[in-house]
């Protein structure tokens, strides 16, 4: 009983969501950050619940079937759920007895990770934007040095600014 309670509290803590699952598809033990994340507000939800939140294509609940029966865990990044992103990964719960392992369950991690996509995201315009706009007078100069270079190879006088304009351009 005093370990249970050390195991709820430690994964209480932990900031992400966790599930402990039995073969059965029956929940063992969650923490808070579950029902956070996935915006469940019924205390009592079952597994049903938490994969009816995941967009149908993933067949989340054939992937946690399949951690189970092939006993490796799998990962599942950048996965769209309602207006957040998450990082879920399924992990078999592997006990050996008389040298023989079964898999009894699994464990159900999930982590939001939108502020860090929006981080991404915010990174990416701004590299972008950042590289339009250096390039952009490097352009204008490139291309008054090509006016000035034919202007120029009418004055034979000029070689030494000609010399200068065709190292612009290159």
């Amino acid at each position: 009983r005093r370990e249970r309670a050390r195991l709820t509290a430690s994964i209480s803590s932990f900031p992400l969501g966790i599930l402990l699952v039995d073969r059965d598809n029956n929940i063992i033990l969650r923490n808070e950050y579950v029902s956070s994340i996935l915006e469940i507000t019924n205390k009592n939800y079952i597994l049903t619940e938490i994969t009816n939140r995941f967009p149908a294509e993933m067949e989340i609940a054939k992937k946690c079937r399949l951690c189970v029966t092939n006993k490796k865990s799998i990962e599942l990044k950048d996965v769209l759920i309602g207006n957040k992103f998450a990082r879920v990964l399924l992990s078999p719960i592997i006990m050996n007895q008389q040298g023989k392992s079964d898999a009894i369950g699994y464990v159900f991690l999930i982590e939001d990770i939108t502020q860090r996509k929006l981080f991404e995201r915010s990174k990416d315009t701004f590299v972008a934007i950042t590289a339009h706009e250096l390039r952009t007078p490097l352009t204008i100069i490139r291309g008054n040095a090509e006016l000035l270079l034919l202007l120029l190879a009418k004055e034979p006088v000029m070689k030494e600014a000609q010399r200068m304009l065709l190292a612009i351009q290159e």
